[in-house]
């Protein structure tokens, strides 16, 4: 007898300006791929803050915070990639993004299908109210 396993794995086309440029594909119920997700995102509110730091900086050289950006840009990438499979930034950003803004909308996108997707599955252990189940889940 055949044992067949559903996955809640979540596979889309990432739409370049107007553009498929390739899919994404992740398992949103698998704890280390969300735990990977969750610490992506603290790295990259992290990163924003040293970007801003380096752009306030009132004698600040425009070259090192272009340096800095490259740097977050493709640290961002590489964790992207390393989460959600190889390519994936290069799909969904054509390559290393001059502004670390752009990542806001695939975060964004990302964590709206993992909240979704894992809703049913935890609701009936949470509050009834919405506000307490993104809460619990860890993600907003």
């Amino acid at each position: 007898m055949e044992l067949k396993i559903t996955t809640s794995r979540i596979t889309e086309p990432i739409t370049r300006d107007g553009k498929q440029t390739g899919e994404i594909s992740f398992d949103p119920a698998d704890l280390a791929f969300v735990e990977g997700f969750v610490s992506l995102i603290d790295r990259y509110q992290k990163l924003l803050l040293e970007i801003k730091a380096e752009r306030t900086k009132p004698d600040g050289d425009i070259r090192n915070y272009l340096a800095l950006v490259r740097k977050v840009s493709e640290t961002l990438c590489t964790s992207i990639d390393e989460i959600f499979g190889e390519g994936t930034s290069k799909a969904a950003f054509g390559g290393i993004p001059a502004s670390p803004d752009v990542f806001a909308q695939f975060f964004d996108w990302a964590t709206d299908q993992i909240t979704a997707s894992r809703a049913p599955y935890i609701s009936k252990y949470l509050p009834a109210d919405e506000e307490g189940a993104e809460q619990a889940d860890g993600l907003e």
